[in-house]
């Protein structure tokens, strides 16, 4: 439905925001199967794999920080 179809692009467009503004902690609600539905829960495994990825980094670096401090 057209309410549906809203619901879902506005939910979107809100974790897009979020993301471009530096959040990588967000998830898309998923309210169908369909290809809306499919965009969501991609956007949410993408965004879940690039945070992963990023914390990992991030921690892998201060590890090595602290590695160097302590020679």
């Amino acid at each position: 439905s057209i309410r549906q179809l809203r619901r879902t692009t506005k939910d979107l467009q809100a974790q897009f925001d979020a993301v471009r503004q530096g959040n990588l902690n967000v998830k898309a609600t998923v309210y169908s199967q369909d290809e809306l539905g499919q965009l969501a829960a991609g956007f949410n495994e993408m965004t879940r794999v690039i945070f992963t990825t990023t914390h990992e980094a991030t921690r892998k670096a201060q590890e090595q920080e602290e590695a160097k401090e302590n020679l």
